[in-house]
């Protein structure tokens, strides 16, 4: 339908994300006892958790719709139930102000860490 366009390039990015991820995550694991010792790292490995969340909810909520919306058959009650919903906008939104705040944190480790040399 003329939503597969979309679901493709969704899918795509999504892909993309989840890949870089995942080679993050096993770099931070890999190193962890040298990493945990510096709290940009710290800061970073959450920053990944909630880039992850993103992803979530890309996975949950985002690529499922464009697939019923492919069908060409609109429900009168919506896609997802009420609750269904509401949760997933609940991660979205954590995952954003956890984004957000993880990456001033880095701003300002990077800051103090220009400041003392």
């Amino acid at each position: 339908g003329a939503y597969s366009a979309w679901l493709a390039l969704e899918s795509m990015a999504a892909l993309t994300v989840a890949l870089s991820n995942a080679l993050v995550i096993f770099v931070l694991l890999a190193g962890w006892r040298r990493f945990m010792n510096n709290n940009f790292y710290v800061v970073l490995a959450n920053l990944i958790v909630f880039t992850s969340m993103k992803g979530i909810v890309e996975l949950g909520f985002i690529i499922p719709y464009y697939m019923l919306r492919s069908q060409e058959k609109t429900p009168q009650n919506g896609f997802y139930s009420t609750r269904y919903e509401l949760i997933i906008f609940n991660i979205s939104v954590l995952a954003d102000y956890g984004v957000l705040f993880f990456s001033i944190l880095i701003a300002a480790n990077r800051y103090k860490a220009i400041a003392r040399s």
